[in-house]
């Protein structure tokens, strides 16, 4: 049974916020009687939905801002009340691209397309809608939207806190907990998309970046290498030099092929790779011109790139979180691979 109770109480909300609207256009009236030709919004018989049928600003005083001040104190009133705003665009000749630019900036969006709202479409023609603020951006018009401007725009005029950052190149535009691809602009969540296949093709072209500044610098700045093994492999080396092999080294690291893989710290390695010492005097290969490449370990360092990048977009902080799955087990941050055999005239064998 309907409670009457009820339907007294939902009447009063309801003849309140008419109410309140009408009192609101008066107050509107008044502060802009000089600027104002005409100027007439209502509550719809939806009750949470404002209609602006009329606002047009007298020709002397357009484009001094006028219509934005209004349009900001109208926004600040839906917000306060959790309404949505609609209206049907009407501009004098000429000036309906002006007209349409200026409600964008607003956030106001066509409603029309995938997201159309039957409740609230108009029987005399197409019609814009704003909603509350409380209500998050329409992921289907953002993602409609052409070019940066088009959508740091709406999003600003939703109140998003938006800001474009450049990732090797490519333009991102971030809010929240959000990311959208210019190129692509498809609203994804930070943290999903550092695992996505796009950011994967990223970090695979920005640790290519890294390793070849990484090379660079090495080389200009040599630090003394260090490779261990066990006894009978000695006269070997002392004879061959170390020797590129391929090793298996984990999943993450399957595709180094032929490689010397060496520490630049000495200490620790004898417990795992055998009690001889081999000194590798990158100094003397610098000045015989000898420079292969060299890398650090591809997993740690594309682990460091996706914390620079989580960093960048603010899905986290850099440095807090936990990135121990993109190490393998047995690899180090210390490790230096270099990807040609070194020949022994640029090795000192320290036997125990």
């Amino acid at each position: 049974m309907i409670n009457l109770t009820t339907l007294v109480e939902q009447y009063a909300e309801d003849t309140a916020i008419a109410k309140k609207t009408q009192q609101f256009r008066h107050f509107l009236m008044n502060q802009y009687m000089k600027e104002i030709e005409e100027l007439y919004f209502y509550i719809t018989n939806q009750l949470d939905v404002l209609h602006v049928s009329n606002l047009r600003i007298k020709k002397e005083f357009r484009g001094k801002g006028i219509g934005s001040s209004i349009m900001n104190q109208l926004k600040k009133f839906a917000d306060e009340n959790k309404l949505i705003i609609t209206l049907s665009p009407e501009a004098d000749r000429g000036y309906k691209a002006k007209l349409n630019k200026f409600y964008r900036s607003h956030g106001f969006v066509w409603n029309k397309g995938r997201k159309k709202d039957y409740r609230i479409s108009s029987f005399y023609g197409p019609n814009m809608v704003r909603r509350s603020m409380e209500e998050d951006v329409d992921r289907f018009e953002l993602e409609d939207l052409e070019g940066k401007d088009a959508i740091l725009q709406y999003l600003t005029s939703n109140g998003k806190d938006a800001e474009v950052v450049d990732l090797g190149g490519t333009e991102y535009i971030i809010w929240n907990d959000n990311i959208i691809d210019l190129e692509w602009p498809h609203v994804k969540e930070k943290k999903h998309w550092i695992y996505s296949t796009e950011c994967q093709r990223l970090v695979g072209e920005l640790t290519g970046m890294v390793e070849d500044k990484f090379n660079a610098f090495f080389w200009q700045h040599p630090e003394v290498l260090f490779h261990a093994t066990v006894q009978e492999n000695v006269e070997d080396i002392r004879k061959k030099g170390l020797l590129a092999i391929h090793k298996g080294r984990g999943m993450s690291n399957r595709h180094i092929h032929y490689a010397v893989f060496t520490s630049t710290e000495p200490d620790w390695i004898t417990h795992v790779y055998g009690p001889v010492v081999i000194t590798i005097r990158t100094d003397l290969m610098k000045k015989d011109g000898f420079t292969p490449y060299v890398t650090k370990e591809p997993n740690h360092t594309e682990a460091e790139v996706i914390d620079f990048i989580a960093g960048k977009i603010k899905a986290w902080e850099p440095g807090t979180h936990d990135l121990s799955n993109a190490y393998s087990e047995g690899t180090t941050e210390d490790t230096v691979i270099i990807y040609e055999s070194v020949p022994p005239k640029y090795l000192e064998v320290n036997d125990p």
